[in-house]
């Protein structure tokens, strides 16, 4: 949800809109009587907008937005008031408001639009810092690898559809997480069998957990593959690795191992505590693989997980020798300027 901190001095205005922005189920809203309470409400807690009246005693909206921004608080801003008049609408936006709402009608369709143009100035601001980010890591060169991220290298959403993509071409599952386990990406095509049944029983989680450490177990920049729940299934870990230093893992799961019957897989269900008939219409379904088709499968995503890596690095190696260049030219032109 995003947490949005709502400033109005009428009472009865805040908690109906309150309980409007937050029956979507996308907003946590805090509320406030005046410009001052919410900005020691900024101070000590985290927010993603700020909604505020304009008619206020002490500050209105617009005294609090300059003062915002005087501190170098950019975090989106909509002003939300009962004034229609165009020089307050020129002068918000003058002083760095995100969007501008005039109250009044249908409080159903006013807030409902005033929750869309919280997320658009939120979408918008979460897209700009990325876009910050993206470009400190590549112009200020890190004092050494391990302070590289997966974000650093990559644009998540990109990497998302490439694993999609790949998850449908094999069948197979897959997922990209950090080195400490926290997913990246969401999980493509996941098994039904797994997601359903495995994942479900508490056997099966600790199975699911214990073929998990054991992947991660393995020497971090190698990538590994697994024979777990009584050689029933494979599992694989594919290092994303910067030089020597591992930033994320590519695990591809949820495959049976076809050299084993049926009947094997049908004894490790049991054992877990499913019974045939829950299982019967996910069993056909699970992709198989052999262990060479499988291991073939895993140089494939090897290949082409380094291909992506040394892009990615390359474009912030050059990103730092321009960057070197340039502060060379700084002070050459420095030098010269001092002579």
């Amino acid at each position: 949800m995003i947490p949005v901190l709502y400033v109005d001095d009428d009472r009865t205005l805040l908690g109906i809109g309150k309980l409007f922005l937050e029956r979507s189920g996308d907003f946590e809203v805090t509320v406030a009587e005046s410009a001052d309470d919410g900005i020691n409400l900024l101070r000590d807690s985290y927010f993603e907008a700020v909604v505020s009246d304009y008619q206020m005693p002490d500050m209105d909206g617009i005294q609090f937005l300059r003062y915002l921004r005087g501190q170098r608080n950019d975090i989106p801003f909509i002003l939300f008031t009962g004034k229609g008049r165009e020089s307050v609408v020129i002068e918000a936006l003058n002083n760095g408001a995100d969007f501008y709402l005039q109250k009044g009608g249908d409080p159903i369709a006013q807030f409902f639009e005033l929750g869309s143009k919280i997320q658009q100035a939120v979408r918008r601001k979460r897209a700009e810092d990325t876009l910050k980010k993206r470009i400190d890591i590549l112009t200020r060169p890190p004092a050494d690898l391990t302070s590289l991220s997966f974000d650093d290298l990559f644009d998540r959403n990109k990497i998302q559809v490439l694993q999609d993509a790949f998850s449908y071409a094999t069948g197979i599952s897959s997922v990209i997480m950090t080195p400490d386990g926290v997913m990246i990406t969401t999980r493509s095509n996941p098994s039904d069998l797994f997601v359903k049944i495995i994942e479900v029983k508490e056997k099966g989680q600790e199975e699911v957990k214990n073929a998990m450490k054991s992947l991660l177990e393995e020497k971090k920049t190698k990538s590994s593959i697994k024979l777990w729940m009584d050689g029933c299934f494979f599992n694989a870990r594919v290092a994303i690795n910067v030089g020597d230093y591992c930033i994320a893992d590519w695990f591809i799961e949820h495959v049976m191992n076809c050299e084993f019957s049926m009947d094997k897989m049908k004894n490790f269900l049991r054992k877990i505590g499913a019974d045939e008939e829950e299982t019967a219409s996910f069993l056909p379904k699970i992709v198989q693989y052999s262990e060479n088709d499988f291991s073939r499968l895993v140089y494939l995503l090897e290949c082409i997980i380094e291909q992506l890596t040394t892009l990615g690095f390359r474009n912030i190696q050059q990103a730092w020798e321009i960057t070197r260049i340039r502060e060379n030219k700084i002070h050459e032109n420095e030098f010269q300027f001092n002579k």
